[in-house]
């Protein structure tokens, strides 16, 4: 990555907690509308946890998906737990199958039955 990108990553990340800061979760949601699902997802594995929550949580449906599709297992999980499961469901949904089956295979037994049976019902 070139130094100039990194260095407008940074300041997209500077930008996002400083609208956390001030509350305004929705501004930074705003800001991140228009930025490609993989940009999305370095600023939030830059955000601690609670605060890349708080923002994935606001992201719009389809949105989350193609975010979680390109974050690490890891970080994936934090932020699935973050969302109800009927919004992991809604989620879940607008991924093409593949993605999808990645997904699943990645929950815990239940939670996939679950997510899976949703699924069957829309």
């Amino acid at each position: 990555m070139s130094a100039e990108i990194k260095e407008m990553k940074n300041e997209h990340i500077d930008e996002i907690k400083g609208l956390l800061g001030v509350d305004n979760k929705e501004a930074a949601v705003v800001m991140l509308s228009d930025m490609h699902a993989s940009d999305i997802g370095r600023i939030l594995t830059a955000l601690s946890e609670e605060e890349a929550s708080e923002i994935f949580k606001l992201l719009p449906t389809e949105r989350q998906s193609e975010v979680l599709l390109e974050v690490d297992e890891r970080f994936r999980k934090t932020l699935i737990s973050s969302i109800t499961p009927d919004e992991l469901i809604d989620v879940v949904d607008e991924m093409e199958t593949d993605d999808a089956a990645d997904v699943i295979s990645e929950l815990p037994v239940e939670d996939a039955k679950q997510v899976l049976e949703g699924i069957e019902e829309k």
